[in-house]
């Protein structure tokens, strides 16, 4: 297959600019906090669930006029949350690569 000697300069330009930009690329990645972003959401949905299981045992004594501490709604959520967490942290790095 012939080619122009300036046809191939203009290729190995677009491939020498293409390798210089995935460089910086990756140097900016590692400058960044690495925490990832379902990190961060793991953390937001467990604080949530402690939350709502806080309101629904305090809702629960209020309805029913029962003495259970609001204290094991925080721990059941605390557990719950956590569980749920983890496994919302150990599958995304599994989707990234399924992507690819």
């Amino acid at each position: 297959m012939m080619q122009t000697i300036s046809k191939m300069q203009a290729e190995d330009e677009e491939n020498l600019l293409l390798a210089k930009a995935r460089a910086r690329a990756n140097y900016l990645d590692h400058l960044k906090l690495q925490m990832p972003k379902w990190n961060a959401k793991a953390l937001c949905i467990e604080l949530a669930i402690i939350v709502v299981c806080y309101a629904c045992v305090a809702i629960y004594n209020w309805l029913f006029n029962a003495s259970i501490p609001p204290v094991l709604g925080i721990i059941t959520g605390a557990v719950n949350g956590c569980l749920v967490a983890w496994c919302i942290t150990r599958t995304e790095p599994k989707s990234k690569k399924d992507k690819r």
